[in-house]
């Protein structure tokens, strides 16, 4: 570790890596100056940034772990709060129709917020790994998301199976052989 810094600081930026160049930047917060602060570029403060998605007027959103927010950056580096109260989010994905997806690490659930900052828990519960409908689905640790071009979520489970599959709407999830969820509407 550098000279002063303890072992225990978390990251506490948000960084830009320009493509032609290479050169990286602070695009929000400060590194080592972890907290929580709305604010322009660098007055925002973020405690442990994790799963990072864009949407397509490039504002960024970011899952800012240990205080259980997501974050939305816009184009000029303004940081607000879109929601609060959501556990560690790592895995965070936006569908192009306006809404976000995100995994809730900690408190086992799979958010979709829309664009007014409204958040509503689509799967999930508690701790571990139950194929249903809504809150009767358990997942152990979910990570990563990702939506395919049919509008179906992806979902990686850290501590059950490498994938798991659920529907944006309705619908019913039945475990296959190879651990995928199917839907079927």
């Amino acid at each position: 570790m550098p000279n002063g810094v303890p072992n225990n600081v978390f990251a506490a930026a948000v960084l830009a890596i320009n493509r032609t160049s290479l050169l990286v930047t602070t695009f929000a917060g400060l590194a080592l100056n972890d907290g929580f602060a709305d604010g322009l570029g660098k007055n925002a403060r973020f405690y442990n940034p994790g799963g990072i998605a864009i949407d397509e007027n490039d504002n960024l959103y970011v899952g800012d772990c240990v205080n259980g927010a997501i974050r939305k950056i816009d184009a000029a580096g303004n940081v607000t709060t879109l929601a609060r109260s959501l556990g560690q989010i790592y895995g965070l994905v936006w569908d192009g129709k306006g809404n976000l997806y995100a995994a809730g690490y900690t408190t086992h659930k799979i958010y979709k917020i829309d664009s007014s900052g409204a958040v509503t828990t689509i799967a999930g519960s508690t701790a571990g790994h139950t194929d249903g409908d809504g809150s009767l689905a358990q997942f152990n640790y979910p990570f990563g998301l990702a939506i395919d071009k049919d509008g179906n979520l992806y979902v990686s489970d850290e501590s059950t199976h490498p994938k798991d599959h659920l529907p944006l709407v309705g619908g019913r999830f039945v475990l296959s052989m190879d651990e995928i969820r199917e839907v079927s509407v």
